[in-house]
């Protein structure tokens, strides 16, 4: 709180919060997970996905060995598209593994969420009528961020 004991904004909370802990870079690399399709196309975007960063490694599940071998070859193109949409930070490498092996380690198997469609016309006025209540308009920006990274996982 400040001086005059009124509460701190919370876009002001967050980026203090964002910037000690130095999540900023994190939150940009983990980025990927939303335009990975777009990044490798639809085919290859069937057969592997991302699920999880590991500092700057991307790991990447893969359905069959065929394509994780395949995958292995066009692994620095990948790379090198990742890191063209990113500023000041960037992936180092991608590991792929195979999607049987990785949920054998583990007791119980996890089904990763992948991203659904983008919201409608509809969805987004919806939306903005919300938080158009919301005088701050710093802080708007920042719920319809928040409101677009996480839509496309809400029905998954």
């Amino acid at each position: 709180m400040n001086k005059k004991n009124k509460p701190d904004h919370i876009g002001f909370v967050l980026g203090e919060l964002v910037g000690k802990k130095n999540w900023g870079q994190r939150f940009e690399l983990h980025s990927v997970f939303t335009f990975w399709a777009e990044i490798v196309g639809a085919d290859v975007a069937a057969q592997a996905r991302p699920y999880k960063m590991h500092g700057t490694v991307l790991w990447v599940e893969v359905n069959e060995s065929v394509w994780l071998q395949q995958l292995q070859y066009l692994k620095m193109d990948f790379v090198e598209k990742i890191n063209a949409r990113f500023t000041g930070v960037g992936v180092t490498d991608i590991r792929f593994s195979l999607k049987q092996q990785r949920q054998g380690k583990s007791e119980k198997s996890r089904d990763w969420p992948r991203p659904g469609p983008a919201p409608t016309e509809a969805e987004i006025e919806q939306f903005a009528k919300t938080v158009s209540t919301i005088d701050d308009p710093e802080l708007m920006e920042s719920m319809r961020r928040c409101w677009e990274a996480l839509y496309h996982y809400k029905n998954r």
